[in-house]
């Protein structure tokens, strides 16, 4: 057996790989143009399946610090200076652009302040602060708020969230980058309800 034929096979393939990825990244034609528009493409698609949370678009102004004041955190036993030291303390505004990381253990994973993505009842993702992590009847639950909200929402058991309904934390904000996506939303809502009522 020709171990220096076993060698250069691998090391062949993983230069033309490496030429070819220089070329889908670094060329000036429209070939390797399209070649990078296609590998985005497909990274997004595979981002999508595997996890969909990733980059989303914030669709509601529920954590926008437009009315935000620090009274309704009061009743909370959670002082001025502790909210100064929560990540996102300007908030997160409708169209920005969120990076959120899937969590495996939120009681680990998971501090006061922290802006988490959960499940609510009816199946949709919803984004909001954990403003309190509390210990009732031996088992633990979080309570969460929008920073635009007055109070936590009840239906969805805000006031006291289990922790498997849990599945991401938000680790980055791109501000504003989404609002082509709020725009075109409300543009088909509006057209879909022009559509019913004609």
């Amino acid at each position: 057996m020709d171990i220096k034929k076993i060698k250069e096979k691998p090391i062949k393939f993983f230069k033309k790989l490496l030429d070819f990825l220089k070329y889908v990244f670094f060329g000036k034609d429209l070939k390797s143009d399209l070649l990078f528009f296609g590998f985005l493409l497909l990274l997004y698609i595979t981002m999508k399946v595997t996890y969909p949370y990733l980059l989303s678009v914030v669709m509601s102004p529920s954590m926008e610090h437009t009315n935000f004041n620090y009274e309704k955190y009061l009743r909370y036993n959670i002082t001025e200076e502790e909210i100064k030291n929560w990540p996102f303390i300007r908030g997160i505004n409708r169209g920005d652009i969120v990076i959120i990381f899937p969590i495996e253990d939120p009681l680990k994973d998971i501090k006061e302040g922290d802006v988490v993505l959960y499940i609510g009842v009816d199946g949709r993702p919803i984004m909001h602060r954990v403003i309190k992590i509390v210990n009732i009847s031996n088992s633990v639950c979080f309570i969460i708020m929008g920073d635009n909200n007055p109070s936590p929402i009840y239906y969805q058991k805000e006031n006291c969230m289990p922790p498997e309904r849990i599945i991401g934390k938000v680790i980055f904000r791109i501000p504003y980058l989404g609002i082509p996506k709020v725009i075109l939303t409300e543009l088909i809502s509006k057209i879909y309800l022009w559509y019913l009522s004609n």
